[in-house]
């Protein structure tokens, strides 16, 4: 799926984004944080561990941004397991991510979801991993950034899952550039754009074009730079301004508040195919 912004006075901002099938909606939960089992972890190294109900796994990252710029800093965290591939009643694989400021977010993995009425599709990886942007707008970059990650089940088993956090300089949108990613259910996406110091610039359209044959819904939201981002099915609609797709469609946004210096894009695939 393509998105392209365009600013008044033929200025274009562009993103192209490939949405794919994938599991369903994330569930929302909070969880008792308790002493951490594994402390300085590293960035961009890849953890595998087990949990079950009487072990959790904590692990603590410091992301110190050395005077970097970081309306830029895209922290993606991923997490996936392999459980019991094919089952369907497996407890909660959950994660919560904690700042100071106190955002936070968690889901569960795995997730199914019936396709026109077919059974479940248990076989999907996209059901066993899910990623999230980390919301750090509140920062200073001359602060440490300190970043917690639960995880804990219910199951009597223990469940293996991966972790990392992986940081890339990337989370603004360019003029004239195009930005290809993947989203599913359980992998939304959202990226910065800041307003040209032109003051002629006065709105920006953002067009939608999916190139996905199978019409899967999404959702394009436009909200402000703050925390926490609604990055949800249930909770996109709480912030901005919104519009459900199956192929395209685009959103005007006028440079007034709160959008007077630019705002966040946010897209979420949704968990069903039809509108």
């Amino acid at each position: 799926m393509g998105l392209t912004l365009e600013l008044a006075g033929f200025n274009m901002f562009m993103l192209a984004v490939f949405v794919i099938s994938g599991s369903p909606l994330v569930v929302l939960s909070s969880y008792f944080v308790p002493n951490p089992s594994a402390t300085n972890d590293t960035f961009n190294k890849l953890y595998s561990d087990t949990v079950n109900n009487t072990i959790q796994k904590v692990y603590l990252y410091d992301y110190k941004s050395l005077e970097k710029d970081l309306s830029n800093i895209n922290l993606r965290l991923e997490v996936a397991t392999n459980a019991c591939a094919g089952a369907t009643n497996l407890s909660a694989l959950s994660f919560t991510v904690l700042k100071p400021s106190t955002v936070s977010s968690s889901f569960r993995l795995p997730t199914f979801y019936k396709r026109n009425g077919s059974p479940l599709d248990t076989q999907n990886p996209d059901n066993y991993k899910a990623e999230r942007t980390i919301c750090i707008f509140h920062a200073n970059a001359s602060d440490t950034i300190s970043i917690t990650v639960v995880l804990s089940t219910g199951s009597l088993t223990s469940i293996p899952f991966s972790i990392r956090i992986i940081p890339t300089e990337d989370l603004s949108l360019k003029l004239n550039a195009v930005k290809p990613l993947t989203i599913t259910p359980n992998i939304p996406s959202f990226y910065s754009l800041q307003f040209p110091s032109s003051p002629s610039l006065t709105s920006a359209r953002v067009f939608v074009d999916s190139e996905c044959l199978d019409k899967i819904c999404m959702t394009i939201s436009v909200q402000r730079k703050m925390c926490p981002v609604f990055d949800q099915e249930r909770s996109i609609h709480y912030e901005g301004i919104f519009q459900t797709i199956t192929s395209r469609g685009a959103l005007i946004v006028k440079r007034e508040d709160p959008f007077e210096e630019g705002f966040i894009i946010v897209l979420i695939a949704h968990p069903s195919y039809g509108m």
